[in-house]
C-alpha cells in the first residue's frame, strides 16, 4: 500500500468523497455561523446599526448616543439637526444658536428634540426609546426592541414608505413572534411622530376577546410613554374613551385633556359595524384567515368597507396578518395574488418561517438554554470550546442524511426533509429544535401549521388534503409545464345551438358572456395524427351559484412512440349552461380540436334526463342526443341484447366511488411525477383545496367559491387518455372534421 501498488479506483473514490465531505461539512458550519450572526448581531436600534433605510453617521459628543447612524433623510434635511451637527455639540447649539442659558433643563429640551427628530424617520429607534411592551416570558414591561422577524417585516413597510407609496402589507406568519405588536406599533408610530392630527387608526381582530388584548397593549404603551414624546413635557398619558364609545379611543393626559387629535378604533370582525370609519388613514386586520363567511357578511366585504375609506396616499397603512389555516379562502387568495409578480396588486406579501423566530431554536449544547430570552450574546456561544465539535457533528449528520428518504434514528422526519429545512434557510439550532418538536406531535400536519417552514406548509392546515402541496407548487412553477397565460380568451359559438350545425359551424369569438369562458393555450394545427386530442367534461349546474361545467382539452401528441413527451392541457371551457345545450357545445369544442374523443361524465348526465327543457326526445340522455351527429364519443361498454342480438353502446364516463378513486389516484401520480402540462391557475387553486372529507368522500374544502370541477374534468381526461391507443400518424384518408393533407413525422 505504501508504494501505491495496491491502490484501486475505489480507494481513490473513497478518498475523494472523504475530501468532499470534509469541505461540505466545513462550508455548512461556516454558513451556520453567518445565519446566527445575522439573527443575533448587527442590529442596534439605539445606535441605528442594521436598521432599515439608508443611514449616515452623526456625531454629537454631548448627546447620550455620541455616535449614531441616523436615516439620511433626517440627518441631511432637518434644519435644527443640521445646525446642531454644524455647531458640533449641544452646548454650542444652545449658547450660540439659541442663545439660551446653558443649564440642565435646556440640555434636556435639546436632547428630547433630537430624539423626536430622529423618531420621525426611524421607527425602530422610536419603538425602543418611547414604547414598552410586556415580555411574554417574564411578564415584565420592557422597551420595545424588535426581534428578527419583526425587523424583516419592518424592512418591507419602510421600503413602501420611503418610496412614497401607500403602505399595504400582508403578513403570513408562524405563531408567536409579535406580528400584531409590530403592526400596531408601526401604526401608532405614524400617529405619534408623523401625523399627530387626523391620522386615525382602526384595528380589526377576528374575535371580540382579541380586542381586549389590543386595548390593553395600547393602554400599557401610553402608561410608560413620556409626555414629552408627544410635545406635552411633564404630563402623563393615557388612553381615554372617545365621546363615551366602547370602541373608539383618544390619547389624553391624566386630567383628560386631549393630546393631538387622533382616534384609535378597536373592534372585531364579528361586530365591525360598530366601528367609527371617518377619516381613517391606518388599518390593521388581524388573523384574517379565521374571518368566517356568514349570511350577513363575508371577509372581502368587510375589508372593502374599511379599505374604501382609506385614501391611497403616502403614509397610509393597511396591514393584514394571519397564520395560514388552509389553502382556501379570502386570506389565501389575497396572499397568493400579492406574492405573484405577474398579478397587479396594491399589496406586498411577506412570509415568516419558524426558523426566523429566535425562540424556535434549540442550542446544540443544552447548557445554554434559550439564549434569546436569557439575553445571552451569540458570540459567547460561538466561542465556547465545545461548540465547534458539536457544530461539526451536526453538520456531518445533516450532510450524510441529506438524500435519505428514511427517518434518521430517533426522529420522525426523513433526512431529505431535514436537509430541505437547511436549504430554505434554517440554522442548525432551528433544525435541532424542529427535530425534537416534531417528536412531540403525531403528525406533520400539526407542526406544519404551528411552525411552517414555507408558505406552502403555512396554508396546509388539513391533514386530509389529497395532493402534495410541494408537488403542486413544483408543477405550477415549472417553466415549461407550469402556469402560463392563455393566448386566447373568449368562447366557442355556432350558427345554431343544436343539431349538426351546432357542431360543424363552430367558431371562436373574443367576447365573454353569461359566465362562459374558453381559455386556449395552444390552437389545433395541421398535423394528421390519430387519437391526438381528448375532451373531458365535468357537468355542473345551470344557475350562477351552482358548480361549473368544465371541458378540458388534452393534447396527447407528445405521447407518440419515440417522442418522449407528455400530455398537455391546451384549452379549457368553464361556465354555466343549460344541460340540453351542453353536449352540443362540448361536441363543437371536440370537433374544433381534430374531432377529439369526447368524454362526458355520465352519472351526472344520466340523472339530468327528463329534468331539462329540450326540444328532442325527453327519454334520451344529453349524451345520447348528440350520438347521431358526433361519432367519436367515449364508450364505456357495449351491450348485446340476448334476444334480439342488438348492439347498444353505453356512452360517457361513469363516476362512482370506485372510478372516482381510480381517477384521483391516477391524478396524484401525474402531479407527483410531473407527468403532464398544466397551464391553468384555476386548476392549481382547486388542487390545493381538494380533500377527503370526514365521511370518506372526495371533494373541495368547504368555502365560498371553492370548487373541484376543473380537478374532476382534468382527472377524468388524464385517466381516459392512459387507456386510449397511442397517437399515430395518419397515412391515408381524412377525418370528418380535419381537412388536412397527409402528414409525416417531418411535419413536427
Amino acid at each position: 500500500m505504501a508504494d501505491g501498488s495496491n491502490w484501486t479506483e475505489a480507494d481513490s473514490a473513497a478518498v475523494w468523497n472523504g475530501i468532499k465531505t470534509i469541505k461540505a461539512v466545513a462550508d455548512l458550519c461556516k454558513e451556520n455561523l453567518r445565519r446566527n450572526r445575522e439573527m443575533f448581531e448587527g442590529f442596534n436600534p439605539v445606535t441605528g446599526k442594521g436598521c432599515p433605510g439608508e443611514r449616515v453617521l452623526v456625531k454629537i459628543p454631548d448627546f447620550p448616543i455620541k455616535r449614531q447612524w441616523m436615516p439620511r433623510r433626517v440627518a441631511e434635511k432637518n434644519r435644527e439637526l443640521k445646525k446642531i451637527i454644524k455647531k458640533g455639540s449641544i452646548e454650542k447649539y444652545i449658547k450660540e444658536e439659541l442663545q439660551w442659558e446653558y443649564n440642565e433643563e435646556h440640555i434636556m429640551d435639546v436632547i428630547y428634540m433630537i430624539c423626536c427628530i430622529r423618531a420621525e424617520e426611524d421607527p425602530a429607534f422610536a419603538f425602543i426609546t418611547f414604547y414598552k411592551i410586556q415580555d411574554k416570558m417574564s411578564g415584565q414591561m420592557r422597551p420595545f426592541s424588535l426581534n428578527y422577524p419583526q425587523r424583516l417585516a419592518l424592512v418591507e413597510l419602510e421600503k413602501m414608505r420611503e418610496a412614497r407609496e401607500p403602505i399595504r402589507l400582508i403578513i403570513l406568519k408562524a405563531r408567536q413572534w409579535g406580528g400584531s405588536t409590530l403592526s400596531e406599533g408601526y401604526e401608532k408610530w405614524m400617529q405619534d411622530f408623523r401625523h399627530p392630527y387626523g391620522w386615525n387608526i382602526v384595528i380589526l381582530a377576528h374575535v371580540q376577546d382579541a380586542t381586549k388584548r389590543i386595548k390593553a397593549m395600547f393602554t400599557k404603551m401610553l402608561d410608560f410613554q413620556p409626555g414629552w414624546s408627544l410635545g406635552v413635557k411633564g404630563r402623563r398619558l393615557k388612553l381615554s374613551s372617545y365621546e363615551g364609545s366602547k370602541n373608539d379611543f383618544i390619547v389624553t393626559d391624566k386630567k383628560g385633556e386631549e393630546v393631538g387629535s387622533r382616534v384609535i378604533s378597536v373592534g372585531s370582525y364579528e361586530r365591525y359595524d360598530s366601528l367609527r370609519s371617518a377619516d381613517l388613514k391606518c388599518a390593521h386586520f388581524s388573523e384574517v384567515a379565521y374571518w368566517k363567511k356568514t349570511q350577513e357578511k363575508e371577509p372581502e366585504e368587510v375589508l372593502s368597507s374599511i379599505d374604501g375609506g382609506i385614501p391611497s396616499i403616502a403614509d397610509t397603512v393597511e396591514i393584514m396578518e394571519s397564520s395560514g389555516r388552509s389553502a382556501a379562502g379570502f386570506f389565501h387568495d389575497m396572499y397568493q395574488e400579492a406574492k405573484d409578480p405577474d398579478i397587479p396588486s396594491a399589496w406586498r406579501a411577506i412570509f415568516i418561517a419558524f426558523f426566523q423566530i429566535e425562540n424556535d431554536r434549540k442550542e446544540l449544547d443544552t447548557k445554554w438554554g434559550n439564549i434569546w430570552s436569557d439575553k445571552i450574546p451569540w458570540r459567547k456561544v460561538e466561542q465556547d470550546k465545545g461548540y465547534v465539535k458539536l457544530c461539526l457533528e451536526f453538520a456531518l449528520w445533516l450532510w450524510e442524511n441529506r438524500k435519505s428518504k428514511q427517518c434518521p434514528e430517533g426522529f420522525r422526519e426523513t433526512g431529505e426533509f431535514f436537509w430541505s429545512l437547511w436549504e430554505k434557510g434554517a440554522s442548525f439550532e432551528a433544525i435541532n429544535w424542529y427535530r425534537y418538536r416534531r417528536n412531540a406531535v403525531r403528525s406533520h400536519t400539526y407542526i406544519a401549521t404551528e411552525a411552517p417552514s414555507d408558505d406552502i406548509e403555512a396554508f396546509r392546515m388539513s391533514g386530509k388534503l389529497v395532493f402534495d402541496m410541494y408537488r403542486i407548487e413544483a408543477l405550477e412553477r415549472h417553466k415549461k409545464q407550469g402556469k402560463q397565460e392563455p393566448i386566447f380568451i373568449g368562447n366557442i359559438v355556432s350558427r345554431t345551438e343544436k343539431g349538426e350545425d351546432a357542431i360543424y359551424t363552430a367558431r371562436l369569438v373574443e367576447t365573454v358572456g353569461d359566465g362562459q369562458v374558453l381559455r386556449i393555450w395552444a390552437m389545433p394545427d395541421c398535423l394528421k395524427v390519430s387519437d391526438r386530442y381528448v375532451v373531458s367534461v365535468d357537468i355542473g349546474g345551470r344557475s350562477q351559484t351552482s358548480d361549473f361545467t368544465v371541458m378540458t382539452v388534452i393534447d396527447r401528441l407528445g405521447m407518440m412512440r419515440g417522442m418522449g413527451g407528455k400530455p398537455k392541457v391546451v384549452a379549457r371551457w368553464r361556465g354555466h349552461i343549460r344541460h340540453d345545450l351542453l353536449a352540443w357545445k362540448a361536441a363543437a369544442l371536440a370537433h374544433f380540436y381534430g374531432d377529439a374523443e369526447l368524454v362526458i361524465e355520465s352519472n351526472t348526465a344520466d340523472t339530468k334526463k327528463n329534468m331539462i327543457d329540450t326540444e328532442g326526445e325527453h327519454s334520451l340522455s344529453i349524451i345520447d342526443e348528440i350520438a347521431d351527429y358526433y361519432d367519436n364519443l367515449y364508450i364505456r361498454e357495449t351491450r348485446v341484447d340476448e334476444v334480439t342480438q342488438k348492439v347498444t353502446n353505453v356512452y360517457g364516463f361513469q363516476t362512482n366511488v370506485l372510478t372516482k378513486q381510480l381517477v384521483i389516484d391516477n391524478y396524484i401520480a401525474y402531479i407527483d411525477d410531473q407527468l403532464y402540462y398544466e397551464p391553468d391557475k384555476q386548476c392549481y387553486d382547486e388542487l390545493r383545496i381538494y380533500e377527503r372529507h370526514d365521511d370518506g368522500t372526495l371533494g373541495n374544502v368547504e368555502g365560498q367559491n371553492n370548487h373541484d370541477d376543473v380537478v374532476m374534468s382534468t382527472g377524468i381526461g388524464l385517466y381516459v387518455s392512459q387507456k386510449m391507443p397511442l397517437p399515430a400518424w395518419i397515412k391515408k384518408g381524412k377525418s370528418r372534421g380535419a381537412h388536412y393533407e397527409i402528414g409525416t413525422e417531418a411535419d413536427v
